[in-house]
């Protein structure tokens, strides 16, 4: 597989904190991870509170991979993990969560890794899964932290470390897939939403993340 995060790139991203990967993924892929992921979304929407309890968080885009094949085989992908340890340096490189968000909607100000309930955080891609229209595309100030991709199929590859501010993203579809290290913990986090997600696959707080749920992307 040929490499597909250049020198410069890197570069980029070890001082800024952020770099985008213009046209990563093809036209096809990112259908299908739309697709798959709004399928999983209706599919829980199904179920009733009393079939899964308030925990279960059922009705929102969260930990979709958990439950879904189909978005596993597309969003699990050998190239994504090597992109992602390419601009980290660090493997294995396994994954931690991810998460559809639909802008306006999300709010988030902070670095991914003071929220997750999964530790440590490595860095995370946000994959646009729909065009932005032209008359929208603001110019963008110099090394803006909250650039997110602006074109259907580009990643931002996003340091753990730095900080998010979803208020100044361009409305639109997103999909964010977090990377975390060899041996994930699951702790309690008041500020993550999902705090007590992973209890419905049986983890209590301080348990170390099992493959099955938290496969290796990239060693």
């Amino acid at each position: 597989m040929r490499i597909v995060v250049a020198g410069e790139q890197i570069s980029f991203f070890e001082r800024y904190g952020y770099v985008e990967l213009e046209s990563f993924f093809t036209e096809r892929t990112t259908s299908l991870l739309l697709t798959a992921a709004e399928e999983e979304i209706a599919k829980r929407g199904e179920l009733s509170l009393a079939d899964r309890g308030k925990e279960g968080s059922l009705f929102y885009g969260y930990d979709l991979a958990l439950s879904s094949e189909r978005l596993r085989k597309e969003l699990f992908s050998r190239k994504l993990g090597m992109a992602a340890y390419y601009l980290s340096r660090r493997k294995p490189l396994r994954y931690a969560f991810d998460w559809l968000w639909k802008i306006p909607g999300i709010v988030l100000s902070s670095p991914l890794d003071t929220i997750s309930s999964v530790t440590p955080l490595t860095l995370s891609a946000v994959i646009a899964l729909t065009d932005q229209p032209e008359t929208e595309i603001p110019v963008r100030k110099p090394f803006e932290y909250t650039s997110f991709p602006l074109k259907k199929g580009s990643v931002a590859f996003i340091s753990s470390k730095t900080n998010y501010q979803t208020a100044n993203v361009l409305p639109g579809t997103y999909l964010l897939i977090a990377f975390t290290s060899a041996q994930p913990v699951y702790r309690l986090q008041q500020t993550d939403p999902y705090t007590h997600f992973l209890k419905g696959y049986g983890y209590v707080f301080g348990d170390q993340l099992k493959e099955t749920t938290h496969p290796v992307l990239y060693r």
